[in-house]
This record gives C-alpha cells, structure tokens and sequence, in this order.
C-alpha cells in the first residue's frame, strides 16, 4: 500500500503588475495574525482579498484601509491569497499555517541579488529570541547548521532561489517556503515600470479624449463649427474639465458640447 501526503508550500510570487499582495509573514503557528495589504488599487473603487476558498475575508468591504487580515488563524485558512477590484487582480502568495511546532520565517518580498538575507527557524513552545540548534535545507538538501536558529545568507544571487526549510533537532521540521530572487536588471525594470505606468495611463486617457473630440466635431454643421485645427489640441482639455476624471466640475449626464458659430 502506497500512502502519500499533500506538503503545503509558501510562496510569493514575483509580480510587475501594479498590483500586488504583501503579507506579513508566509508561515505562522495556529491562533496567530496574519494580515494582507493590496498596493495599487483605488480604496473608493472597493477591492476584496480572496482566496482558493472563494471566501473574502471579513474585513474586504473597507474602502478606508488597504490592509486586512486574519485575527486567529486555523491549519484551515492555509493556501493562496490575492487582491482584487473589478477586473484587476494582484500576484498570488501562498500562507502557511502550521498546527506543528516549528515554522520557518523568510521574506515575504522577493529579495534582490546582492542583499543580505535571515531565515529564522522558530520554535513553538520557545520564546522568539531563544537560542537552540537547527538544520536548515534549500530544495531538501542539507545547507548547514545554525546554533541560533538562523541563517544568514550575505550576498544572495539567483542560485539562492528554492524552498527552504528547517529543523529543530530533537523537535520537528517546518513547512517549505520559497525563496524568490530578482536579478537587478528586472528590480530596475520594476521600478521604470511603476513610474512610467501612470503617466502611459494619462496618455491613453488624452488620446481617447482626443478621438471623441473629432467625432464631436465631424457631427457638427461645416457652417456652425467655427473650429480651427488647433482647437483639436484643446477640446480634449475642454473635455478634460467637463469630465469625471479632472474633479473640477460636476459630471452632468445630460452636459453635451455644442459648436458656436
């Protein structure tokens, strides 16, 4: 008789979308708090945090914070997480909970080649900052042994990258969690990114502004536009105002522009 076991395994996967999920942690013992923060979205447009339990949590009808999470978290609440709004969606993690008595503590970020990175090994029934012997493992083979609970990697680079785990001699073992590397090159395309996604979104806002403006004006009597070529440039401005998107009036649904002669 063969019997096999399902191994839950933490994650955070990399993402540059301008939505994300960041956890507070990717593995935690029962009863503890764990919490979620979505980055990215618009709070008034109202956003959830869901799970593979297609169950928001309790608290995603908050249109004030972009945090919430779980108070007293269960073996149960494990598995993966993300945010969402509309048709928007973050990057997927995956939270661990653990009912045994050693966890593994990693970043929840992706890390970048070069920095220095803790994994910390704990103990239920120790106190946090207590010193004992553990085993650490990348990928199930042996990486050395800590007589603090911790590893330290100085300079982390993409061999780094794998699932890691540690055990507690004389104890247990913690659940797996990935470790996730960025190389530098894709860390900087990153943040071009987050800049540039902004102001790539003002430009198609201005150019669907635009072409509405040309439909406007090809509806008009050739006799009644009194339009040059130049107030193309500015009619998108002129809309611009009279929109929803610029806050300075009232959007009115009954408001049309009109050609004066």
């Amino acid at each position: 008789m063969v019997v096999t076991a399902h191994v839950h395994k933490s994650y955070s996967k990399i993402s540059y979308s301008p939505f994300s999920i960041i956890p507070s942690r990717l593995q935690l013992f029962e009863y503890e708090s764990v919490s979620f923060t979505c980055e990215g979205f618009n709070i008034s447009a109202g956003w959830k945090v869901r799970s593979t339990k297609k169950i928001p949590l309790k608290c995603s009808s908050s249109t004030v914070t972009k945090t919430c999470g779980i108070k007293y978290a269960f073996a149960s609440d494990s598995g993966e997480y993300w945010c969402e709004s509309g048709a928007e969606r973050s990057n997927t993690v995956s939270i661990t909970v653990s009912a045994g008595a050693v966890i593994l503590e990693s970043p929840v970020h992706p890390v970048v080649e070069g920095d220095a990175v803790i994994l910390h090994c704990r103990n239920k029934t120790d106190k946090q900052d207590a010193n004992f012997t553990a085993d650490f493992y990348k990928d199930s083979l042996p990486m050395g042994t800590s007589y603090d609970g911790k590893l330290e990697i100085q300079k982390v680079s993409k061999s780094h990258e794998g699932f890691y785990k540690c055990k507690i001699q004389g104890v247990r073992e913690s659940p797996e969690s990935w470790l996730a590397v960025r190389s530098k090159s894709n860390a900087r395309k990153g943040i071009v990114f987050f800049l540039f996604f902004p102001f790539c979104l003002m430009v198609a806002r201005w150019l669907a502004l635009l072409l509405h403006s040309k439909k406007v004006l090809s509806s008009i009597p050739p006799s009644g536009r009194g339009l040059s070529v130049r107030s193309l440039h500015v009619l998108p401005v002129f809309a611009w105002v009279l929109s929803r998107y610029s806050g300075f009036l009232p959007q009115s649904r009954d408001m049309q522009l009109v050609g004066i002669g």
